[in-house]
């Protein structure tokens, strides 16, 4: 489902960590052997049990010098956001690693993002944003060394369930603006902009129109290069059903 590339072992170059579904779902990482060519020589060490691996970050979220895995898992009883602690370099890294919930247990977490917003990283950590399915977004962040959590509600125009979620000043106004995606989105919006999404008033924009069903990971990225961010995505149901969507796709920041 969601795959990252790490030097995990430190030899034999990039490894890559990777997360399943159920019913047989896992979350661990390939150990890339001598010659990566040779896909039937790659080992995969499980490190934890998953329902339905969403998303896969790697960062230092004990302030101990080594990348830590945060995911969020969609089902099961490990479902939530939440972070696998790096066990050291040595035989740990091929045992199950300790997990640590931040939050969403109780919902369905989709893809989520990390928010380097000043005030929410007094510690270094970043804060992050992910769609709880049919709830809303759910914000975490550090304060005194304890996770806070706000919610906020999905406006009634969008698609009726959330997919993805970035955060960035995209109309460099000075605000932390922010880009969702849905599935759900029939004769709805399955891509959009909240201008100021922290601010006591913020709006909301149309990225998509009405076009698309079913729209799912959103990247941030200029892709034609005149020095504002674009949106990056891929769109995969048609009106009818069917599988004839509209593949991967980008739309335009008017900015400039």
């Amino acid at each position: 489902m969601f795959g990252r590339p790490v030097n995990m072992d430190g030899k034999n170059g990039i490894d890559l960590v990777v997360g399943s579904k159920n019913p047989t779902g896992t979350l661990g990482w390939l150990e890339a052997p001598e010659n990566p060519r040779i896909i039937s020589a790659w080992k995969y060490h499980e490190i934890s049990p998953a329902g339905w691996i969403m998303s896969i970050e790697l960062l230092d979220m004990d302030h101990d010098g080594l990348e830590d895995i945060l995911v969020s898992d969609r089902y099961g009883d490990r479902r939530g956001v939440r972070w696998l602690k790096h066990p050291g370099y040595g035989k740990g890294l091929t045992d199950l690693w300790e997990n640590h919930f931040i939050g969403v247990q109780d919902g369905e977490p989709m893809f989520l993002t990390l928010a380097e917003i000043p005030e929410w990283i007094p510690d270094g950590v970043p804060g992050i944003v992910v769609p709880d399915l049919v709830k809303g977004w759910e914000f975490f962040y550090r304060n005194e060394g304890r996770w806070v959590n706000k919610s906020m509600a999905y406006p009634a125009f969008s698609g009726t369930r959330g997919k993805s979620v970035a955060v960035a000043d995209v109309n460099q106004n000075g605000t932390w603006d922010l880009v969702a995606s849905y599935e759900g989105a029939l004769d709805r919006s399955g891509v959009l902009f909240i201008d100021g999404f922290l601010e006591k008033t913020h709006s909301f924009t149309e990225i998509s129109g009405k076009a698309g069903v079913k729209y799912d990971f959103t990247v941030l990225i200029d892709m034609d290069g005149d020095g504002d961010l674009d949106v990056l995505t891929s769109e995969e149901t048609g009106e009818d059903g069917s599988k004839e969507g509209l593949g991967i796709i980008w739309y335009e920041n008017p900015l400039k």
